[in-house]
């Protein structure tokens, strides 16, 4: 039986869009007989990431077996101990530190660290079980070099997989890299050594082939598709009721100012069209990832909105993705970039049979992929009118939508389903592939198991069943945010309070929380009557010149260690959750002073652990 190595970072259980492509991939693989090995990162690396979502095993060929690797992305380390005093006092400055500091092995920010373990871990399969083929799905892009040494080690065959170019810049077009440059060099001599280069549209393909005439014989085009199964309960209302429900579903990766364009126009189209007077635009899907995970820019920007019937309701497992669908009356496809971005859900979207509206320039690699959808409207976001102009047109086409029309934009979606675009590819490979030469087994002929874990693993933090937790946040909060999590602390048991420097939003008050607003006042209180006397004398009149001279996290870190009323809840505290990385010093503080207190990052983290900590009871 053939053995591929697959190198595929973001593999399921990832809660991410390229895992469907690489879960398609691996069991069209499996299915045609091949022993196959999916190399990607442990689920607690996903956690602090974009999560996981284990419905997206279910449907996995049970033969695959999944080496996870223990890499972690520094910049999401949800525990502040670990933090170096820099990172805490600074995020800024460690940031940009960390950035340069992560190029040193491999020219990718943030991911150039993770060239040589990655090289150690797919070695380490390699011994373990050599393999015919190694297949690697950038980006990252490391993962590139990563291919090439074992190539280079082994005689291993590898194809590389592009899911988006790496010296195409695909948001902006052209070049994202000068010819002659470190990075141009690297996919040169990865293109020379490659057997294959698949890539998920054409224009992707002609800009390689332009770029590296010497290897261009050995590329072709794989797209994307979609998963029968994740749509295949899809049952919405036709015809539609009123009023009309909008839903967008997944990564939103749309600039601010982008995302403020589509929300003005929903909003001009919402009070200008009568139809869509009460109508309701909703977002699910990733929104921030890591700490900001819900809770940075682009929610709290959608929940300014929110009284013109715009919502964010968190992330889809798979297994309800077909739900949520079945929920809405049309379906806005807002994409960045342009001819070079296809992007993966749009074969989805088509796959529900829904009216569509597209969100982005007419010369845009989904608009190859729509053209001859029946319900498909195009909006150009050029601005809010125009898009407005796009809210008016699909919300017709949703009013007099039946199952005829439904019938006939399924027959087009048809065509792109993953089985179908993945019937060439076990044929292509195969070809290309090559039985291992004679090597020397240094596992003793011992095979690997779903279970091997490479490198060394994570250990999470330990936290008190039904612990007190303090929130802490330097900048102002996304309501939303603490709206989902905050209900599941409660029902856990904990006892929950809050740290603000700005008061947050009036939303908030349906939410049984105790909330401490930190103002200048802080410097005219005192433990004692002398200190009182010198903060009010002395400190009072130069307090607002403090603040100003001071950063985010020491200003937040300064009036909390100000305020005597606040030493009894650091005193009691279980874990300082900071909500932001500017309240992540204040929160490590905390933590020092309570002695026995935990100090983590993020809502998402917290939430997490307290029901991990539940489940394990």
């Amino acid at each position: 039986m053939p053995h591929l190595i697959y190198l595929a970072i973001g593999f399921p259980p990832a809660s991410k869009s390229c895992a469907y492509r690489m879960k398609a991939m691996a069991n069209a693989f499996a299915q045609s007989g091949w022993g196959v090995t999916a190399v990607s990162l442990a689920d607690s690396s996903w956690e602090i990431d974009n999560g996981t979502d284990q419905s997206l095993l279910v449907g996995l060929n049970p033969a695959i077996e999944r080496a996870p690797v223990n890499l972690r992305r520094e910049d999401f380390e949800p525990i502040i101990g670990r933090w170096t005093p820099l990172h805490a006092r600074n995020p800024d400055r460690w940031k940009a530190q960390f950035l340069k500091r992560s190029t040193r092995d491999f020219p990718e920010k943030i991911f150039g660290a993770w060239r040589t373990p990655l090289i150690e871990a797919v070695s380490a399969v390699y011994r373990t079980k050599p393999a015919d083929l190694l297949i690697v799905s950038p980006a990252p892009y490391t993962t590139l070099a990563v291919a090439d040494a074992v190539h280079k080690e082994f005689a291993v065959p590898y194809i590389v997989d592009y899911r988006d170019g790496w010296s195409v810049d695909v948001v902006n077009g052209g070049s994202a890299f000068e010819v002659g440059s470190k990075q141009d060099r690297i996919e040169r001599e990865v293109l020379k050594n490659a057997s294959a280069a698949w890539f998920v549209n054409e224009p992707i393909m002609e800009f390689y082939k332009d770029r590296y005439p010497e290897s261009s014989t050995k590329f072709s085009v794989v797209r994307n598709g979609y998963d029968a199964s994740a749509v295949a309960e899809i049952t919405p209302d036709i015809p539609a009721p009123s009023p009309l429900s909008f839903g967008y579903l997944g990564t939103l990766n749309l600039t601010i100012p982008a995302l403020k364009n589509l929300l003005e126009g929903w909003r001009v189209a919402r009070e200008s069209v009568p139809g869509l007077r009460d109508s309701t635009f909703e977002f699910r899907g990733h929104v921030g990832a890591g700490y900001a995970s819900g809770a940075g820019g682009h929610a709290r920007l959608i929940s300014e909105y929110e009284g013109y019937g715009v919502s964010y309701g968190g992330a889809v497992a798979k297994a309800d993705v077909a739900a949520v669908y079945s929920r809405w009356n049309a379906l806005v496809l807002a994409l960045i970039g342009g001819e070079y971005v296809t992007s993966g859900k749009v074969y989805e979207y088509m796959a529900t049979g829904l009216p569509i509206l597209s969100v982005h320039e007419a010369n845009h690699a989904a608009c190859d992929v729509l053209d001859g959808y029946p319900p498909w409207a195009l909006a150009e976001p050029s601005s809010p009118e125009a898009v407005a102009a796009g809210f008016t047109l699909i919300s017709q086409v949703a009013e007099g939508y039946d199952e005829v029309s439904r019938r006939k934009a399924l027959d087009h979606a048809n065509s792109f389903e993953y089985k179908r675009s993945m019937s060439s590819v076990v044929d292509h490979a195969s070809a290309l592939a090559r039985p291992p030469a004679e090597f020397t087994n240094q596992a003793n002929g011992s095979q690997a198991t779903g279970n091997q874990v490479l490198l060394q693993p994570h250990r999470d933090v330990e936290i008190p069943a039904k612990p007190v937790v303090t929130l802490i946040a330097a900048q102002r909060i996304v309501a939303t945010t603490l709206e989902k999590n905050i209900p599941v602390l409660l029902a856990a048991g904990c006892t929950v309070r809050l740290i603000t420097l700005h008061d947050p939003r009036s939303s908030l008050d349906a939410i049984d929380l105790v909330h401490q607003r930190l103002t200048l006042q802080a410097f005219k209180r005192g433990r004692s009557k002398a200190t009182r006397a010198i903060k009010r004398n002395l400190l009072a009149p130069f307090s607002s010149l403090v603040m100003k001279a001071l950063k985010l996290p020491q200003r937040a870190d300064l009036l909390i260690r100000m305020d005597p009323t606040l030493d009894e809840w650091i005193a009691t505290t279980d874990v300082f959750v900071a909500l932001d990385r500017y309240a992540a010093y204040a929160a490590k503080n905390c933590s020092q002073r309570a002695g026995h207190a935990v100090a983590i990052l993020g809502m998402r983290e917290i939430t997490r652990l307290v029901t991990s900590s539940t489940q394990q009871g």
